[in-house]
């Protein structure tokens, strides 16, 4: 898929293709279709080596990357993870990278979060609420605490008291 501000998409690189190829010359062609000479050629030069195919888009994702971490480095990464649990911050200066290399390496093992390590739950623990305790004061009374997640009415207050004309 093209995207939004290419001179061409597929059909129109086809449609520049039969155009040259009935024998007009690229640069009358790449005029008329308002792109420039360098890119008519290149679309034909696509077409002539990979035909149909080369009149595709292409994945602008490098075939290699020269600068990756080391494999090796990236198994010491998971191991520490794995074994004392820790975040990248703690564990990029024992291992003497950027906390943000460790978190992208991690990510791409799928060691991110803690969650996934499938860590059972510790028994001297106990098990986690469902919902918050309730408060109360010192006779036993519930304490009556206003919902900080509910909206508050904006606006002045009823008739007669402070704060309203």
């Amino acid at each position: 898929m093209s995207h939004r501000n290419a001179r061409l998409t597929v059909h129109g690189r086809q449609l520049l293709v039969d155009r040259v190829r009935s024998g007009r010359p690229v640069a009358h062609v790449a005029a008329e279709m308002d792109i420039s000479r360098a890119a008519g050629h290149k679309w034909i030069r696509r077409w002539q080596l990979e035909g149909e195919q080369g009149l595709h888009d292409r994945s602008s994702r490098p075939l290699t990357t020269p600068h990756r971490t080391p494999t090796m480095v990236e198994a010491r990464v998971c191991r520490l993870r794995q074994a004392r649990k820790l975040g990248p911050a703690r564990i990029g200066p024992a291992l003497g990278l950027p906390a943000s290399t460790v978190r992208r390496i991690l990510t791409r093992h799928g060691l991110n979060r803690l969650a996934f390590l499938d860590r059972a739950p510790r028994s001297d623990h106990p098990p986690l609420r469902t919902r918050p305790a309730r408060r109360t004061d010192p006779c036993g009374r519930e304490e009556t605490r206003p919902d900080p997640r509910r909206r508050r009415p904006q606006g002045p207050g009823p008739p007669g008291r402070p704060g309203h004309p």
